[in-house]
């Protein structure tokens, strides 16, 4: 219990904290070594680093994972997103080994025969890359920042909408005066839609331009249209963001202090100290609790 306390809980002591801490260090330098070695010139001359790198991260990451799975309830309490991700960041170098061990460097033309030039082990190698969503385990921000962003699916479906809509209408319009120019580009709607997205969302790559003044109108309306789309959009989600992250912060940190005091009542018994059994300091206790349930019922129910 003890073990699995250190590794979900990173507030739970200082070994905790210092367990957490190492574990994010070894993400982010995994994760370093990993977008480092799709640079040609990087990985063949600190080839031999970069491997013994890999080696050494991927030997901690299945230490962490036997050791999740060890202090496990039940196979399904393990089963969860979190320890399947952590699983399937870790198989490339096994796998990576297994092709390496069955198709040594002197057979590399068989393999590429096999396996289509490499393709299949460097697109392999990426799924490394799947480490970075670890982080939302050793955090505490992270989860309430997705909750909070779950949580404001009007806002982002608002969005969505007058992007929609802004788009077909966008599209249809400039194409309606521009399908029939001297090389027109807006051949058809869906091809309209590519140039109606990028204006609207001011990217404007600029490699499709109306060429009549009718077209370049609808264009400058289009640019004008999707700021104020846009504008509101993020305002919208914004406001509610805030307030979902507010809520969601405040959910947290009571049930940290729940928490705090449960482990410090389960200290006091297991001490045996005579003045913390009084019935004064028992009162207290109880509706200290008491009030921190009903705190947390209440933003739940907000929420």
């Amino acid at each position: 219990r003890q073990v699995r306390r250190t590794l979900e809980d990173p507030t739970g002591g200082p070994v905790a904290m210092c367990v957490s801490y190492f574990v994010f260090f070894t993400i982010v330098a995994s994760t370093a070594c990993a977008l480092l070695a799709t640079e040609d010139s990087i990985a063949e001359q600190y080839s031999d680093q970069l491997e013994a790198a890999e080696m050494v991260f991927t030997g901690l990451f299945t230490c962490e994972i036997l050791l999740r799975f060890w202090t496990a309830k039940t196979m399904w309490h393990y089963l969860s997103a979190h320890n399947l991700i952590d699983v399937l960041a870790t198989l490339p170098w096994y796998g990576e080994q297994l092709v390496i061990h069955f198709f040594p460097r002197r057979q590399t033309g068989r393999l590429e025969d096999l396996t289509g030039s490499m393709r299949l082990l460097r697109l392999t190698r990426l799924v490394r890359l799947v480490r970075l969503a670890k982080v939302a385990r050793h955090s505490e921000t992270v989860p309430l920042v997705l909750e909070s962003l779950v949580a404001s699916t009007s806002g982002l479906a608002i969005l969505f909408s007058l992007l929609g809509m802004g788009t077909i209408v966008s599209a249809t319009a400039v194409y309606a005066v521009e399908f029939d120019t001297d090389e027109g580009q807006f051949t058809s709607i869906p091809i309209a839609m590519w140039w109606a997205l990028t204006t609207i969302t001011t990217v404007g790559y600029g490699d499709m331009v109306p060429q009549t003044v009718v077209g370049k109108l609808i264009g400058s309306a289009t640019m004008v249209g999707g700021t104020i789309i846009v504008s509101l959009s993020v305002a919208t989600i914004t406001s509610s963001f805030t307030e979902q992250y507010r809520k969601r912060s405040e959910i947290a940190k009571v049930k940290k202090a729940i928490e705090h005091r449960r482990r410090t009542k389960t200290r006091r018994f297991t001490t045996g100290k005579s003045e913390d059994f009084s019935p004064h300091a028992q009162r207290q206790e109880s509706l200290q609790s008491q009030i921190l349930l009903e705190r947390l019922a209440a933003l739940e129910e907000e929420t």
